[in-house]
């Protein structure tokens, strides 16, 4: 699939002196598109039911997200954004991209994913949402939005693009923040495109 292939994490991430973030390994690739998986955050509790995904992921609600070709998205309200013909309105969602000067047709990625690639995805406390690759600094935008103190964050992946597979690894060996939320996820766990979006 080109995009929406989209897995929510089942509990809510762990709060460490960097924000939030998770880590996926690049396991499959493909020529036939160009662009990153998206990667981000979401205030939405993922709840196996109708009305769970969006059309597409950029939609998605109380969310930021990062990856593409190059851009990071923001939504804050807590329902969905219904994609009709017309590109979103800024004041719905909120949109960044590390090539303005073109269109978006013509944009490329920062980087090429390749299989073995660790990709990481943080949100800070500021609210800076940062994308990383093997460890470097690929993509990163200042959105506004800090992180919210006692709200629960959920991590959210699109498999798509030029990737269609995944493993999310477990989590890096940092200190929580004393207002961390509970349990980081401790087990490894594969996510793969599939006709079907899935919960992780």
């Amino acid at each position: 699939l080109s995009t929406n292939c989209m897995v929510f994490g089942n509990r809510p991430l762990t709060r460490t002196e960097e924000g939030l973030s998770f880590r996926v390994r690049v396991e499959r690739v493909t020529s036939t598109f160009t662009g990153l998986p998206v990667l981000g955050f979401t205030q939405r509790k993922p709840v196996d039911e109708q009305g769970l995904y969006p059309c597409v992921s950029r939609c998605l609600a109380s969310s930021v997200l990062i990856g593409a070709c190059g851009e990071a998205f923001a939504r804050d309200p807590p329902t969905h954004y219904k994609m009709g013909f017309k590109k979103p309105p800024q004041e719905e969602v909120q949109t960044w991209t590390w090539q303005p000067h073109l269109p978006p047709a013509q944009r490329e990625p920062p980087v090429r994913a390749k299989v073995g690639d660790i990709l990481k995805c943080v949100y800070t406390p500021s609210g800076s949402i940062e994308l990383f690759a093997n460890g470097v600094a690929a993509l990163g935008f200042e959105t506004g939005r800090p992180l919210e103190q006692g709200v629960d964050y959920y991590a959210v992946l699109d498999v798509c693009l030029s990737v269609y597979s995944v493993t999310l690894l477990p989590p890096e060996e940092i200190r929580t923040s004393p207002r961390g939320a509970d349990g980081p996820m401790q087990h490894v766990e594969r996510m793969v495109s599939s006709e079907s979006s899935q919960v992780f």
